[in-house]
């Protein structure tokens, strides 16, 4: 089950607001008192009916021009798409087949189901459903609250406030939670299995000890990918009783001075509250009737962490993505979703109708990053900088085609880097890409800076000469080539050049040179590259990309290196 939009409405700075939450990580970013944390607490208060963890009271929680207007009919509601499709929601999928056909309603498509919760401007509050093919009808019955409330127990929804407003209340109530389903995997739950074992407690402390370490080397091992000074965690009983320990485990921190992770820095502590999610959420109890969502809510991840530290961190949750549904707020660029950037929502303050609105910004299509980046204050040089390896190419063509060459590498690990680990860039021409392996290697020294040129007279003699103490395959590679000249072009194979001229869809340009008399002295056929590139990308077999896919893995490879 995931949640595959979100719609939100009149909800303190929000009039109205659709996400696409079809990705597994959402980064929400604008200016402050731009109304992005109003995202987050429209889900908190869909998922557990309350909002900053109190009742909802329309004189606090609905925008001020409704309260002023004295509307008495005025809702806020939060709509939420629920994708029911994958095989682990199957059982939720026949209880929504169930209710629907004893209304006689359609059967939304493509198992999705829209739930709206609502609360109006008096107490009142409650569920609806929209029903394919009747427009905006909605209906609501005792049954369709059953059902939705059926759905959100099998949400695990989990808030993590920003760190500056953490104090201890968060870490305390997580780490008792760990605690408390640390030992009741042992347990088992079985009231009567810890009686029986309770006098034979001393003779299996060990066996218990192990286990909590296990788990405590779980956590610690996670913990530091994130944070390398802290060379281990301990968790420690209390008491020698079966019964006390439950709920008194304590959580050590070694980074040198092993003391009480409550008594650590604020960031390694807000930090480790991430990582105790994840542990929760891979001790989670499995099967159709237990959770079927994780969903988690982090405001401002990076506050006080230093940048190689959210550095790991952002890692952490684009890898804990692919089974949790996560949003994070954040004013970093480290935490920006670069691979794919529509997974980012950039919010801004408008006036509508005389109103201050929260709205999210249209990402334009060129360059979908620019809006976010300047939100963030981030130039181009910086937001490059926070790949680990950079490679300048000659074109927006080689930009596309090494960049997909990459990321198929990446899903199929064969390559040890994720997908944020490298960026091509376009050079716009050779002698313009010289220029820019040049700057980026002064302004970037955090990453480490490569070029791949054309193998023809430009790449060579206003590209690759133009370098200054660099290096041939080891800072700059030529592409493949034998003794004659080579661009990107002559890498594809001639079935899809083929098959792409009898496409139509290639644009041709055709230049002829003539002599003075007016006769043809030559012709030649230009390609619109781009759109080649594209083709290829869209219809090359495993076999045609090769060869493309192990030159990039070995420039990768050696400029990381």
């Amino acid at each position: 089950m995931r949640i595959s939009s979100l719609t939100i409405r009149n909800l303190r700075s929000i009039k109205e607001l659709t996400l696409d939450l079809r990705n597994g990580l959402t980064t929400i970013v604008g200016a402050n008192s731009s109304g992005k944390s109003n995202i987050l607490r429209a889900l908190e208060l869909f998922f557990t009916g309350q909002i900053d963890r109190r009742s909802f009271v329309a004189a606090l929680d609905m925008p001020s021009w409704i309260i002023n207007a004295k509307a008495p009919s005025a809702r806020t509601s939060i709509r939420v798409e629920f994708d029911l499709s994958d095989r682990g929601a199957n059982r939720l999928w026949k209880e929504v087949e169930k209710l629907f056909a004893l209304k006689g309603w359609p059967l939304p498509p493509d198992k999705t189901l829209t739930i709206i919760r609502y609360f109006s401007r008096g107490s009142a509050s409650g569920y609806q459903c929209i029903i394919p093919t009747k427009g905006t009808r909605q209906s609501e019955c005792k049954e369709l609250t059953e059902l939705a409330e059926l759905l959100i127990r099998r949400v695990e929804y989990r808030y993590v406030p920003s760190l500056k407003d953490l104090q201890s209340d968060s870490f305390r109530q997580v780490s008792e939670e760990l605690k408390a389903r640390l030992l009741s995997v042992w347990a088992g739950g079985d009231r009567k299995e810890v009686a029986e074992k309770r006098e034979a407690f001393q003779k299996i402390r060990g066996e218990i000890e192990a286990l909590i370490q296990d788990a405590a080397q779980g956590l610690s091992d996670s913990l530091k990918d994130h944070f390398p000074e802290v060379s281990a965690l301990k968790l420690a009983m209390a008491s020698t009783e079966l019964e006390d320990m439950i709920g008194n485990l304590d959580i050590f921190a070694d980074d040198g001075h092993e003391t009480l992770m409550r008594q650590k820095g604020s960031g390694i502590q807000g930090a480790s509250i991430i990582h105790m999610l994840r542990i929760l959420r891979e001790t989670a109890p499995r099967g159709a009737n237990h959770k079927q969502l994780f969903l988690w809510n982090i405001e401002e991840p990076e506050t006080f962490l230093h940048p190689s530290a959210q550095r790991r961190l952002a890692k952490m949750l684009r890898a804990q993505s692919a089974n949790t549904q996560i949003l994070a707020t954040t004013h970093s660029p480290l935490f920006v979703v670069r691979a794919e950037p529509h997974s980012n929502v950039l919010i801004r303050r408008t006036i509508q109708q005389g109103h201050y609105c929260s709205s999210p910004v249209k990402l334009p299509k060129e360059d979908p990053l620019r809006p976010v980046r300047e939100s963030l204050g981030t130039s181009l040089a910086d937001s490059l900088s926070l790949h680990e390896v950079v490679v300048v190419v000659e074109g927006p063509s080689d930009v596309t085609i090494f960049s997909e060459a990459y990321r198929r590498l990446c899903d199929r690990k064969e390559i040890s880097f994720d997908r944020e680990f490298v960026a091509f860039v376009s050079g716009h021409g050779s002698s313009q890409q010289a220029t820019a392996f040049t700057i980026l290697r002064s302004w970037s020294p955090l990453s480490k800076i490569g070029a791949i040129f054309d193998y023809d007279k430009a790449g060579r003699d206003d590209g690759a000469k133009r370098l200054k103490a660099a290096v041939e395959n080891r800072d700059y590679f030529y592409l493949l080539h034998a003794a004659n000249d080579v661009v990107l072009e002559d890498l594809y194979s001639a079935p899809i050049k083929a098959a792409a001229e009898a496409s139509n869809t290639i644009v041709k340009r055709i230049i002829t040179e003539t002599r003075p008399d007016g006769t043809e002295l030559s012709k030649t056929v230009e390609w619109n590259k781009e759109q080649l590139a594209q083709y290829f990308v869209a219809n090359a077999s495993d076999v045609e990309w090769q060869l493309i896919e192990s030159f990039v893995k070995q420039v990768v490879e050696t400029v990381a290196s």
